[in-house]
């Protein structure tokens, strides 16, 4: 089981979720887009300051993971990490400071935990025997760059899928091919929530 988003959750709420065995997607894009109003003027600094509180998730012992949703906020990985590092928001303002994790479990929010929220950890999200090669080729060690510019120091360079170098181009291409019309009736199917 898995619940989303938890922006106001409070450490004892992920503490039930880890002895529940419910794992816990959280989304940066929430707090790194819209972090500045959260805190003091939507919210108390008390709850504002503290949205995503993905250290009380970590220090509670839950399964963590990150997302982006859709056209909502750019999937940017190395962006979700460096709020979970820093705690700045797209201002560069620090929030919630008590909320920041290691590089170590921001890694694992993006890989092999986010693969146990979609239960293929036993496939994907890390390197293993026996699992699909995909992994990314990054310009800089992770370790090595500032915190506060990873998402713009470390770049990715390649993709590999099962072992394969995906050619960007030649992917996007096949995107722009698929005729739309034979999935029309997914669309008709699924109206909204």
């Amino acid at each position: 089981m898995v619940v989303e988003h938890c922006g106001g959750c409070r450490g004892d709420q992920f503490r039930r979720a880890a002895e529940m065995g419910v794992a816990v997607s959280l989304g940066p894009f929430q707090f790194i887009y819209w972090g500045d109003l959260l805190d003091g003027q939507m919210f108390p600094p008390e709850i504002g300051a503290q949205w995503m509180r993905w250290g009380d998730a970590v220090r509670a012992g839950a399964r963590v993971s990150f997302h982006n949703d859709g056209m909502v906020s750019p999937p940017l990985p190395s962006l979700n990490i460096q709020a979970a590092i820093t705690r700045a928001t797209s201002s560069g303002a620090i929030h919630g400071p008590e909320q920041i994790i290691g590089l170590d479990d921001a890694l694992k929010c993006e890989t092999i935990d986010a693969a146990y929220t979609l239960h293929r950890d036993h496939e994907i999200g890390s390197i293993e025997v026996g699992k699909f090669a995909d992994f990314v080729e990054l310009s800089k060690d992770p370790y090595l760059a500032d915190p506060m510019r990873l998402s713009s120091e470390v770049e990715v360079k390649g993709t590999w899928v099962g072992g394969r170098r995906i050619d960007l181009d030649a992917f996007l291409a096949e995107v722009k091919a698929v005729d739309p019309t034979e999935h029309a009736h997914l669309a008709k199917a699924h109206k909204g929530c």
